[in-house]
């Protein structure tokens, strides 16, 4: 469809899509009749979820837009949830029932009247009207208990300031790409336009706080818990070593042993060499005995000395056992100790002068050289003394020693089995302190975060919006028109009948010889219905007389048709008026169970004639043929293919076969079973005829209609035929 046939489509249904039009907009301007004003009003709050600092940020952090974009879709949910909605609309009606006791509703007076009528059918007792808490939890109540209260039946309905369908329409959005959330409310009254806003952010500021703060305090609270239980297992553990420590005596176990170790090395070093002091003593004295001439001397020096020699290897024995004791630095060690050594010394002083009386009575003067041996004799003695001593009390400190070790050795096993108890509680407690820090941590960040900013508070629209009545009007005006143009053009595209020669060429695969137009019960004054049929048969009459032959026989035309009421009675009619006007000689001759009237004992006898016909010629002479020969044009009206037998022998000697169709109609696998048919007993190939053709189609087969056409639509069409010439052209 090109632009030109779109414009005919048109003009052709203009009534149709003006009265479409002018009947919604005036549909439209009924129903906005009386509408109210509406207020707008809005909020905006700062989330910081993008441009806040908290505890958990860090400097250089890269923002996560995910992160960012889920959590402000969270709290555009939940503003616009439908507990937050119901709550919201639970407070609106306290706050207005509030006002109302009070004498401060400050709403329109257009609506006053049905907000009070509203306010008092709610049953509410006199002394909750003034606490907003017990009354908003009284409607609560009677939202949530009774289905049929007035309440719940208010919350569901279309109410423009109450309905939960109308607090819906609140636009909860975000900014562009910032983090800001923007709230806009549209309403009858400017009064709740404001306070409706007001209400909504502080439900929606405290319901997200507790979100956020529920999201940490369960975490918090089992890390809290783990704390506490490892802590008193941390404790319990200790308690359990300081018992094992005060039982066994241990203040340090490893510096302890370590100090053990090294006194027990020490005494073993010092065991060694007073065992090396006591072999050298008894060698000396070995050897000095047997240099000693008097050997009797030797034996009363030892009767004599045998007490003295007995109480020094005692204190020699008590030294040494402070000497290797740990307490050999106290106080009491060293007086002791010195105490000891004058006694030593007392009797070694003692031990000396006795072996020197005994020595000066039993030698004479010359026996100086048995003096000096009897007093080496002596002092290794005394050396021997205290070396045993010594030996003798390292042995017994060994032995101490031994008893030590024993007790030391499994004590360590248990100790450290102790202190691994401890480490893995003490490592276990610190862990879930650590994550307990954590969680708190978040739980502030989580708090900081959430602390959301109000940078626009709603404020009181005292200006109402503009209506938007025009633009509606002129939107229903142009839908309005639209909708009937959309359905005409598809039902015009999806229209599959022969509408037009081009079309029914690429349908059939027939050239059209011509077509008459449909002429409608009711004409169009603008359209020259004789005129057009004229203009259609003479273009119809040049193509047959190109046919006529030399020899100035009739041209022979036969007319078929697939169906009845294809219109060959219609052409046969126009053709005749044509004729008379033209002073062209034609005769028609019609072929069996073409006639519609006449004595059907007449047909019956022309139908056994043509029964024995052979073709045109014993038709002809059935006819006369010599009163045949004196016309111009023969027509041979064949009934419908489909529908009745007919001479096929008559399609083999025409000169023309043209197959009337009616334009109106599809074309159907019966028309092509038809056409092959025709096709397969024609001398030649048949032709087309088009027979109800729209009149706007008849000029692709006459040309150009002549009508009564206004300056404009002239105008018009020149523009077309001139831009379709240049496509023309530049295709």
């Amino acid at each position: 469809m090109n632009l030109q046939e779109f414009i005919k489509m048109v003009l052709k249904h203009v009534k149709t899509i003006v009265l479409s039009a002018m009947l919604l907009s005036t549909f439209t301007f009924w129903f906005t009749n009386g509408q109210k004003k509406e207020y707008v009003s809005h909020t905006l709050l700062n989330t910081g979820l993008v441009s806040g600092y908290n505890i958990e940020s860090e400097q250089g952090s890269r923002v996560d837009h995910a992160y960012t974009n889920n959590e402000i879709e969270n709290l555009i949910n939940l503003a616009s949830s439908t507990e937050t909605l119901i709550e919201l609309s639970l407070r609106l009606i306290g706050k207005s029932i509030i006002d109302q006791e009070m004498g401060r509703l400050l709403v329109l007076d257009a609506n006053r009247d049905e907000l009070t009528e509203l306010i008092e059918s709610f049953s509410i007792r006199q002394e909750l009207k003034k606490d907003s808490i017990e009354l908003y939890h009284e409607l609560k109540r009677q939202f949530e208990k009774n289905k049929e209260s007035i309440v719940y039946e208010v919350l569901h309905s279309k109410h423009r300031l109450f309905g939960l369908e109308s607090l819906e329409e609140i636009s909860i959005s975000r900014e562009g790409n910032s983090d800001m959330i923007k709230m806009e409310y549209k309403t009858i009254d400017p009064y709740f336009c404001e306070q409706t806003l007001s209400f909504l952010t502080r439900i929606f500021l405290r319901k997200h706080k507790a979100i956020k703060e529920g999201q940490t305090e369960s975490v918090l609270a089992f890390f809290d818990r783990a704390t506490k239980q490892t802590a008193a297992k941390l404790k319990d553990a200790e308690n359990e070593l300081l018992n094992f420590s005060v039982k066994n005596q241990i203040i340090n176990y490893y510096e302890q042993t370590r100090f053990i170790s090294g006194n027990k090395q020490e005494l073993d070093k010092k065991y060694q060499e007073e065992i090396k002091i006591l072999n050298a003593a008894d060698s000396a004295v070995a050897i000095l005995e047997k240099n000693l001439d008097n050997q009797s001397l030797l034996a009363l020096i030892q009767e004599e000395l045998f007490q003295k020699r007995r109480e020094l290897s005692s204190i020699s024995s008590e030294l040494a056992f402070i000497e290797l004791s740990e307490t050999n630095n106290s106080q009491d060690a060293i007086w002791r100790k010195s105490e000891l050594e004058r006694k030593k010394i007392g009797i070694e002083s003692e031990i000396n002068s006795t072996a020197t009386n005994i020595l000066d009575i039993n030698t004479s003067k010359e026996g100086l050289h048995t003096k000096d041996i009897l007093t080496k004799w002596l002092n290794q003695n005394i050396t021997k003394v205290e070396s045993r001593a010594k030996i003798q009390a390292m042995k017994e400190m060994r032995k101490e020693y031994g008893q030590i070790y024993k007790r030391f050795a499994p004590l360590g096993s248990t100790l450290k089995r102790l202190e691994r108890e401890i480490d893995v509680a003490e490592r276990e407690y610190l862990e879930n302190l650590h994550s307990y820090n954590q969680a708190r941590l978040h739980k502030y960040n989580m708090l900081m975060s959430s602390n959301l900013k109000v940078i626009d508070p709603p404020f009181f629209p005292a200006v109402p919006e503009k209506s938007k009545r025009v633009l509606m009007l002129v939107l229903s005006l142009v839908a309005g028109a639209f909708i009937p143009l959309f359905i005409i053009t598809a039902l015009e595209l999806t229209d599959s009948s022969l509408k037009n020669p081009k079309i029914t060429k690429e349908t059939t695969g027939l050239n059209v010889i011509g077509a008459l137009p449909l002429i409608a019960k009711r004409k169009n004054k603008n359209i020259p219905y004789s005129r057009i049929v004229h203009m259609a048969l003479n273009l119809f009459f040049q193509n047959v007389h190109s046919l006529k032959k030399a020899n100035h026989q009739p041209v022979r035309i036969a007319f078929l048709s697939n169906y009845e009421s294809e219109g060959k009675s219609f052409l046969l009619k126009k053709i005749s008026e044509y004729a008379s006007t033209n002073n062209l000689k034609y005769h028609v001759i019609q072929t069996t169970n073409s006639r519609r009237q006449g004595d059907s004992s007449q047909i019956h006898k022309e139908e056994k004639a043509y029964s024995n016909l052979q073709g045109l010629h014993d038709l002809d002479k059935y006819y006369n043929l010599k009163a045949l020969e004196a016309n111009d044009i023969i027509i041979y009206e064949i009934p419908a293919v489909l529908h009745h037998s007919f001479p096929i022998s008559i399609l083999r000697e025409t000169d023309l076969n043209i197959l009337v169709c009616n334009a109106a109609r599809k074309w159907t696998e019966a028309d092509k079973q038809a056409l092959k048919l025709i096709k397969r007993n024609s001398r030649q190939r048949p032709h087309i005829m088009l027979n109800g053709l729209k009149p706007d189609q008849m000029e692709t087969v006459i040309g150009e209609i002549p009508r009564n056409r206004s300056q404009f639509r002239k105008m018009v069409k020149s523009i077309l035929i001139n831009q379709s010439q240049t496509s023309i052209q530049i295709s």
